[in-house]
């Protein structure tokens, strides 16, 4: 009859100090939601280097262009879906807090079969016409400043397409002009 309070007691108290603990680790948990810039540009910068450079039998005669194209993505579901590293619709993917992530078409040197010739960098969209936010905006930036000093020979710059909705949000010419003149 004794022993009964008592384990009631030890689960009782068990139950409190393993929901407090609980709480406490969420609390200090930095990775439960991340800002959308979460990462220094520094950081983007050698990164996009990085996974450039992460192939072993680079073919630069091959690749001759980049297309930027938007990928919907949600949230977390979203990050969750691209970081699989066999992604085949593209060869690179820029993260919404600018994290670029090499897919196995760049490792493995291979060219889309609509888009022959193309390097294929698609970048995280929440929504419909939504922008890319500066994190992306500097991924983008310094992967394809880095694919035009790795790929093209006397860094003759590499024509730099872009998705429909961004071309009438960063009128064409100024996002590519503006890449083009940022390496």
């Amino acid at each position: 009859m004794t022993q009964r309070p008592r384990m009631v007691n030890t689960l009782v108290c068990l139950v409190v100090s393993m929901t407090g603990a609980a709480g406490l680790l969420g609390y200090l948990d930095p990775s439960v939601s991340p800002s959308a810039d979460s990462l220094p540009f520094e950081t983007i910068e050698s990164v996009a280097w990085e996974v450039v450079a992460d192939t072993f039998d680079l073919d630069p005669q091959r690749w001759q262009s980049v297309n930027v194209a938007s990928r919907l993505e949600s949230g977390e579901q979203g990050t969750l879906l691209v970081a699989r590293a066999s992604r085949v619709s593209s060869h690179f993917f820029v993260h919404f807090d600018g994290r670029i992530s090499c897919g196995s078409l760049w490792r493995d040197q291979l060219e889309l079969a609509d888009s022959p010739g193309t390097i294929v960098v698609e970048v995280a969209q929440g929504g419909p016409g939504e922008l890319m936010s500066e994190a992306q905006w500097v991924g983008v930036r310094s992967l394809v400043r880095s694919l035009t000093e790795t790929v093209s020979p006397a860094g003759v710059e590499l024509p730099i397409t872009t998705d429909n909705s961004w071309q009438t949000a960063y009128q064409s010419t100024e996002m590519v002009s503006e890449i083009a003149t940022s390496s």
